[in-house]
């Protein structure tokens, strides 16, 4: 069900990430689920804190991204 979809209401990604990144953020949208933990791995440091927020399981994202932080 959910809310009805308005006209120009999509998160656009790129837009987001183009607007991130000309304000000096680091910024990336990635194609996949092995893309989000690629990039997730490639940039977290030690201390930082990783938030997935999902309305599911998202294809196990979470865990896998624990795995491979070690």
């Amino acid at each position: 069900r959910g809310r009805a979809k308005i006209d120009g209401d999509a998160l656009d990604l790129a837009r987001l990430v183009e607007d991130l990144r000309a304000r000096g953020k680091d910024a990336v949208a990635p194609e996949d689920l092995d893309g989000v933990v690629a990039a997730i791995t490639a940039r977290a440091q030690p201390g930082d804190v990783v938030a997935l927020l999902s309305n599911g399981a998202f294809g196990g994202v979470p865990g896998r991204v624990v795995s491979a932080l070690g």
